[in-house]
């Protein structure tokens, strides 16, 4: 489990404790395969974003330029993931 598959899970815990308390009823290590289906999700939801916006606006040549594109791309990309997958509305 990832940064992300942790974060899903304070979050439900925090703001969505029946759906929380449900997954934890099915067992721990059913709970522990849905937040690593849920953490894999996530880095390639990330990945898949982060090259569609590579293909859409390529990446500058000087280097300091591109590491900035990365970063914003990643950042973006994390915030998308974050509103869509692990922050889930309650």
């Amino acid at each position: 489990m990832n940064k992300y598959g942790r974060m899903h899970e304070e979050h439900l815990k925090k703001y969505l404790p029946e759906m929380y308390r449900d997954l934890k009823l099915q067992g721990e290590q059913k709970f522990r395969e849905y937040l690593d289906e849920v953490s894999e999700e996530a880095v390639d939801m990330m990945s898949n974003m982060m090259a569609n916006m590579e293909a859409k606006n390529p990446l500058p040549k000087p280097f300091f330029e591109r590491v900035d594109r990365i970063e914003q791309d990643r950042r973006t990309a994390e915030e998308i993931v974050l509103h869509d997958l692990i922050l889930l509305a309650p």
